[in-house]
């Protein structure tokens, strides 16, 4: 849970995890949709309802961990939510792409004026 945020400041934010941070379908691998086995809470903490994750200032949220990867707009925020996993040598993923760049749109209004 996160305890401050100074929603005040307009200043885009990124922010990278290491565990999923949304229960979002399109961030969750489709065979684990069911979590028969009951793991989903060792892959993702569910931030939705906190601060964090629904500020419009959070422009980017990338993790890792679930070796799933995806690269997607939230509805409900906006913010792009990206996961480009590698994996094990042994189990790499196949869409993993080594020269991904991710480019975060902070607006088109100017920062900061130089006027009188």
């Amino acid at each position: 849970m996160v305890k401050y945020w100074n929603p005040a400041n307009d200043t885009a934010q990124s922010f990278l995890t290491h565990y999923r941070p949304t229960a979002l379908e399109a961030a969750n691998d489709p065979r684990h949709v069911q979590d028969h086995t009951q793991v989903q809470s060792a892959f993702v903490t569910d931030l939705s309802d906190q601060i964090c994750w629904t500020t419009p200032q959070v422009k980017l949220w990338a993790f890792g961990h679930t070796h799933f990867n995806c690269d997607f707009k939230d509805s409900q925020t906006g913010k792009q939510v990206v996961a480009n996993q590698k994996g094990y040598r042994k189990a790499e993923v196949l869409i993993f792409d080594g020269t991904k760049v991710v480019t975060v749109e902070v607006g088109s209004q100017p920062r900061y004026s130089t006027g009188n």
